[in-house]
């Protein structure tokens, strides 16, 4: 996987922007993917492997980007 020098602030900018807001947020989810079923199609045709199964999307997404990161 590459890795990625992105800061925290970065990190979180790009998990609202792909996936919106998490679940319990009361904001409307801007996301380009807020339907996690479109979240694992979206992320490999960005050449990431990333699977969701019955996982929330947003701290899979989150984690998965972290971990590219260190």
């Amino acid at each position: 996987m590459m890795q990625l020098p992105l800061s925290l602030q970065t990190v979180e900018a790009l998990v609202q922007v792909i996936s919106g807001a998490p679940r319990n947020s009361l904001e409307p989810s801007p996301g380009i993917c807020h339907v996690e079923a479109k979240l694992e199609p979206f992320m490999h045709a960005c050449g990431v492997s990333i699977t969701v199964a019955s996982l929330c999307g947003f701290p899979t997404l989150t984690a998965m980007i972290e971990s590219m990161t260190e």
